[in-house]
């Protein structure tokens, strides 16, 4: 009843908008896009798109409102109007993209041309630049391949419109124009052009832009945002090598790294090494990227961990300022954890390793209360100190004393922080204590010995199981029990398919006879009537034979004969099928009451005898049944007696 009202409410509408053009052939755009059920349904932007396109006049009109150039403009128009065309238009409204590049201007494309005044200005505001977002990424959808013709088209306002474009990469709704531009997902023609060359064209201009604009943090995210979404959002694999190898290979300088401090850019370089790895290729199909700016990332990673972000500080819970770390930082320290699992040699050779370390364990005590950090220190030192592949890295970080550190961490276990009365643990303790429980066995000397026996306490406290048990500690007699609780079902579930497989049996044998039976009679019935058709006369006579019959051939119930046709072919079949059943059922009851007189005499009542006749079903019948073996242990009682077995660390 719901979906039904929705669709008599949507007909209403459309025929309030239909109604309203066929009255006013005439009316004004503004008067137009006062109605209020305009944006309701598909047809009725359909209905405005063919209103606006009746003439040039009155598409011009319609830009009109969405190209602000004055003060004046912005004043005089009201904040709808140029939010309901770009709905309309941002609908993927065909009627009116295809208008953009009809010749029905005064001259070719003036249509676009008048559109993309709204960039070609200094400055644009955030909603207007939303506004020409939806209607540039319907275009794009609709109309890519023209869209992309007219941009390299040789004229004069189509030759400025893409710096324009990025001129504006301050403004992220433009950049989103651009990503579009690039990527091209757009319905494409068989053998048509794709516009390859113009599109990597635009992506280094984009490049070379954010390198001379690398102070302005808004520019460098959003450059950052098209070269990420280029190299997640492209299906197309030859399109996606070919732009990765143009970012690699891009005027891109290290430098911008130090002037930006952008987390955005070096989250950029972290995608980019998975692209770039070629292990799952064939030798011959691997392409030779340039590392040059990973290779140069890589090696002055130090200086960049060093780097003054010059960040304000907040308070925090507890009342003291503390400057954030930065994502920027935390993002380095993540690129650099990328390279060793990587295990890259061209990159990982580029390292400082023990300077590395010890800036991140500098950084770890700056900010202790930092879990990101923490937690990316504990990933490095359990792949490193774990992994035979990196023994040169771990002397490294033993050169950086990072045994020390750790003890270093644990000398103060308690102290007042801000405003808060109660000493509490240092921030860093538990990193420290699960990096130590990790690395006790593996060093020997004298003094990180002395140091893990004083730990003892702290890691049986923190490493003790709930109730002291662990979960994943099975004792020879659970195991035993839980093998024989296994077994039991297995033997359970295949008694359970056989039962099944048996039933399905009985019933196919069940169905044959019932269908036998049933063709017996149907055949018996036919027979019947071809000998009531053929003997009329014989088959009068012979309804008056059942009592003859029993009288001419006696028969007691305890020596029943059946008659049959060859010993007497003077009865019909019909009679002779009767009379043979009937003699049947004196038999059986004469057998039943003969048993039951039987047991009578010996004493027994009728539920007695149907006990001993139906013995009990036992347990091993059931579903998922489990019989213990009749022996003198027993699983249960032993299993109570267990005592809790020591822990197994």
């Amino acid at each position: 009843m719901k979906k039904r009202g929705q669709y008599k409410n949507q007909l209403r509408a459309l025929s309030a908008i239909d109604q309203y053009f066929k009255d006013n052939p005439n009316a004004k755009i503004r008067d137009a896009l006062d109605q209020e059920e305009l944006l309701n349904t598909k047809q009725n932007c359909r209905l405005f798109g063919e209103y606006v396109t009746q003439t040039p006049e009155r598409f011009w009109e319609m830009l009109s409102i969405i190209i602000i150039i004055e003060d004046d403009d912005l004043e005089s128009i009201p904040k709808k109007y140029p939010f309901i065309v770009s709905e309309i238009i941002g609908s993927k409204e065909e009627l009116i993209i295809d208008y953009f590049f009809s010749p029905r201007g005064l001259e070719e494309f003036e249509f676009l041309n008048f559109l993309f005044k709204i960039i070609d200005r200094d400055y644009i505001d955030n909603t207007l630049a939303g506004y020409f977002g939806k209607i540039m990424k319907a275009i794009i959808d609709k109309r890519g391949f023209h869209l992309w013709q007219y941009l390299t088209y040789p004229q004069k306002e189509s030759q400025n419109v893409l710096e324009d474009f990025i001129k504006h990469l301050d403004v992220h709704h433009i950049a989103d124009i651009l990503f579009n531009l690039i990527r091209f997902d757009t319905v494409r023609q068989e053998n048509g052009d794709v516009y390859l060359y113009q599109r990597s064209e635009l992506l280094l201009r984009i490049i070379y832009y954010m390198q001379n604009k690398n102070y302005d943090n808004l520019v460098v995210e959003n450059v950052c945002y098209i070269l990420r979404n280029i190299l997640t959002e492209i299906s197309d694999n030859e399109e996606k090598e070919i732009f990765i190898q143009q970012i690699m290979n891009s005027s891109l300088q290290y430098n911008t790294f130090f002037i930006s401090k952008s987390s955005d850019l070096v989250d950029l370089f972290i995608v980019l090494l998975d692209y770039t790895q070629q292990e799952h290729k064939p030798i011959q199909n691997r392409i030779i990227y340039n590392y040059t700016l990973l290779q140069e990332l890589s090696y002055y990673l130090v200086d960049l961990l060093k780097t003054q972000l010059n960040l304000s500080q907040f308070q925090t819970t507890y009342g003291i300022n503390q400057e954030p770390l930065g994502q920027f930082k935390l993002k380095l320290i993540e690129f650099y954890l990328k390279v060793l699992k990587l295990n890259d040699l061209q990159l990982i050779n580029c390292f400082q390793h023990s300077y590395v370390c010890l800036a991140i364990m500098q950084l770890i005590q700056k900010h202790e209360f930092n879990n990101k950090i923490q937690n990316l220190f504990l990933e490095i030192i359990q792949l490193v100190m774990k992994n035979q592949e990196y023994n040169e890295i771990k002397q490294a970080y033993l050169e950086a004393n990072v045994l020390g550190f750790l003890e270093e961490l644990n000398s103060q276990y308690k102290y007042q922080v801000g405003l808060i009365k109660k000493q509490i643990t240092k921030g860093f303790q538990g990193m420290a204590n699960q990096l130590s429980y990790v690395l006790k066995d593996d060093f020997q000397e004298e003094k990180w010995q002395i140091y893990i026996n004083r730990q003892q306490t702290i890691f049986q406290n923190e490493n003790q199981y709930l109730l002291g048990q662990n979960p994943n500690y099975i004792n020879e007699n659970e195991e035993e029990i839980n093998n024989q609780i296994v077994q039991s079902m297995t033997l359970s579930s295949d008694q359970n398919t056989i039962r099944q497989s048996f039933n399905q049996n009985v019933e196919q044998d069940q169905q044959n006879t019932e269908n036998q039976q049933q063709q017996q009679k149907t055949q018996s019935d036919e027979e019947q009537i071809q000998q009531s058709t053929e003997n009329t006369n014989y088959s009068v006579i012979a309804q008056d034979q059942p009592t003859n019959i029993e009288q001419e051939y006696p028969r007691s119930d305890d020596q029943f004969i059946p008659l049959d046709s060859e010993t007497n072919p003077d009865i019909s079949d019909r009679d002779m099928i009767d009379f043979n059943r009937k003699h049947q059922i004196k038999k059986e009851k004469a057998e039943t009451m003969q048993f039951n007189r039987r047991n009578s005499m010996m004493g027994l009542s009728k539920r007695e005898n149907k006990e001993e006749i139906k013995p009990k079903r036992k347990l091993s019948d059931h579903l998922y049944s489990y019989e213990a073996p009749q022996t003198q242990y027993s699983p249960i009682k032993q299993f109570n007696q267990l005592e809790i077995p020591n822990q197994k660390k």
